[in-house]
């Protein structure tokens, strides 16, 4: 649980991706995100890849909590959500273990909090149940809002944290340069794990069909997709062929400037090219970079230029 106090800025959802993806948890809440409807989707796509997720943003404006989970491992259902709670049934796919989670994120006002107490009391639950979150019922700062020691204290440590993570992010930056330059696309193991990563985000864990439902299981996802797209792909809309004097409207290339793209280019063209691209470029499908021919161009100019002239008659290169 983490009450991230707003997730909006690219710095702190960044801190949450870096603990989503070096943590080994499965099961996360993220409360006072403050994300607006508008801008939920993008940052759930920043964020989510590779989990499910769900928030309270239809009881609450100011989108108050959310709840990520792992689908491979945990079966979430929705037993309820209001505007200071999510309240899940949760079972373990692997030992079908079965529990019960509730995060809260209380109000502020000792009588705004009083359905959420009258909400835990009325569930009657037998297996095992936690609750967690912010109550809401002890802030010192709320407590005095005009202490003016605690707000230099908060002040403090914002500025404390805003240090800390973008030195953290310059440094990870780095790192990643160097990494990329030693292994790069190289068949290594660093290769394969960007692999296995983009696969995960890749993966569809659920998706909302044409009818509303939502689909969780493989085939149903599967079943989802055909189904739209044979809908959309079937229309019987017919083309009414090619409109030249719609082209011949608009902006065109000259005879002139068509001939020279088409033109075949020369040794020293070629070589100009590839003398501009920089040395710290990432490898090539071939596995080499540019340093490379660079520092062989005495060598295999003739091959080279061969392959790029034969490129422009046939419009194939060899790989």
């Amino acid at each position: 649980m983490w009450n991230v106090r707003g997730l909006n800025s690219d710095t702190k959802q960044r801190d949450v991706k870096w603990f989503l993806h070096h943590s080994e948890v499965i099961l996360f809440g993220l409360l006072e995100t403050r994300v607006k409807l508008g801008s939920l989707n993008k940052v759930a796509i920043n964020i989510c890849n590779g989990w499910s997720y769900t928030t309270n943003n239809n009881c609450h404006a100011g989108k108050r909590i959310w709840v990520l989970w792992k689908s491979q491992y945990l079966k979430v259902d929705i037993v309820e959500r209001d505007d200071q709670y999510i309240h899940l049934k949760i079972k373990d796919t692997i030992d079908d273990y079965v529990f019960y989670v509730t995060f809260v994120y209380g109000f502020n006002r000792v009588g705004e909090r009083e359905p959420l107490w009258n909400a835990l009391q009325s569930w009657n639950i037998t297996e095992p149940w936690v609750v967690l979150g912010d109550f809401n019922n002890v802030m010192r700062l709320q407590a005095d809002p005009r202490n003016t020691i605690l707000m230099d204290i908060e002040y403090q440590s914002r500025e404390s944290y805003l240090m800390l993570a973008k030195a953290r992010d310059d440094y990870l930056r780095q790192k990643a340069k160097c990494n990329w330059a030693k292994e790069g696309d190289t068949n290594s193991a660093m290769f394969y794990r960007i692999i296995k990563h983009r696969q995960i985000q890749n993966k569809v864990l659920r998706i909302e069909d044409a009818m509303g439902r939502i689909c969780t299981t493989p085939d149903d996802i599967l079943y989802a997709f055909v189904h739209y797209y044979e809908h959309l792909l079937r229309s019987n809309a017919s083309t009414n062929g090619f409109h030249s004097h719609i082209v011949n409207h608009g902006k065109k290339v000259s005879n002139i400037a068509s001939d020279k793209l088409c033109q075949i280019p020369s040794n020293d063209e070629i070589k100009q090219v590839v003398f501009s691209i920089p040395d710290d470029k990432s490898l090539g499908p071939d596995g080499f970079t540019s340093t490379f021919f660079k520092a062989s161009w005495g060598t295999i100019r003739e091959d080279f230029c061969k392959a790029i002239r034969d490129f422009f008659l046939s419009g194939q290169l060899l790989k």
